[in-house]
């Protein structure tokens, strides 16, 4: 426990190499995979973002739009039909990675006091359980 959140908390600035070579697989999976392309959905809706460093990365992807629907700022709007092109001032112009690392960066500091309290609470109880058989092993020898 205490390993996992010092590992957390020092390896807090590899976390934009790693999302970038994850996120840069997962694109090339899009449409191929329906876990993937529900996942890259959920992430751009959820991010307002589009693409992994920006929007033009999924038109060499040759999908039926340019984008996916999950680009568009306002999905049901006109300006973004699920068949045919979708207009570039429809979509964000934000990428998932700077969205995602922001937030996993915000978070690494929360995980990694999780994994520190558990800890404290796991060396608390090992000395009660020293304390409890040392007072098992008294009364043993007293009778």
């Amino acid at each position: 426990m205490i390993a996992g959140g010092i590992a957390a908390y020092v390896l807090r600035d590899e976390i934009e190499s790693e999302v970038n070579g994850i996120l840069t697989k997962a694109q090339q999976n899009y449409n191929k995979n329906t876990g993937v392309t529900s996942t890259w959905d959920k992430l751009q809706r959820e991010f307002s973002c589009c693409g992994v460093k920006d929007p033009e990365e999924w038109k060499a992807l040759n999908l039926t739009t340019d984008y996916p629907v999950s680009c568009c700022k306002v999905e049901s709007s006109l300006d973004c039909p699920a068949t045919s092109p979708i207009a570039t001032t429809a979509i964000n112009n934000k990428g998932c990675e700077d969205a995602f690392i922001s937030w996993m960066q915000a978070k690494v500091a929360i995980i990694g006091g999780v994994g520190i309290g558990l800890a404290f609470v796991m060396v608390v109880g090992v000395l009660f359980a020293c304390c409890l058989a040392r007072a098992i092993r008294k009364e043993y020898e007293v009778v």
